[in-house]
């Protein structure tokens, strides 16, 4: 499955796809770390992309509705939030998000979601 990770820090990008290809279990090819929003959207429009890990504080859009924008472009679209803030998780999951992760990532929590993916996305 294809996957996008967006984060405004490249730190936090790099960690979360560090933690991502740590996992022996996934199918996860990871097509794109964005750390612009409006790269996203267009990414989106032209690309077949069946996951985005999305961080939710993001500058000029938040990752709220970034995510309902690329809902638009690919209804079928899978979303994981991931922020430091569990404020937003209400929000999160009246998107249909398949999970909401909270900073910092631990691994464990991460493999959690991985399972969560590979059970409602069919193998390619």
């Amino acid at each position: 499955m294809k996957a996008i990770l967006i984060d405004d820090e490249l730190l936090a990008l790099s960690y979360l796809e560090f933690q991502l290809l740590k996992m022996d279990h996934s199918i996860l090819e990871i097509i794109s770390k964005l750390t612009n929003p409006y790269d996203a959207i267009e990414l989106v429009k032209h690309t077949k992309v069946d996951i985005a890990f999305i961080d939710i504080e993001l500058p000029e859009i938040n990752g709220i509705e970034l995510a309902e924008r690329l809902l638009e472009y690919n209804p079928d679209l899978k979303v994981v939030f991931i922020t430091a803030n569990q404020e937003y998780a209400v929000e999160g999951f009246d998107l249909n998000a398949i999970d909401y992760i909270v900073k910092p990532i631990r691994f464990e929590r991460l493999s959690k979601t991985m399972h969560r993916i590979n059970e409602i996305i069919p193998l390619m």
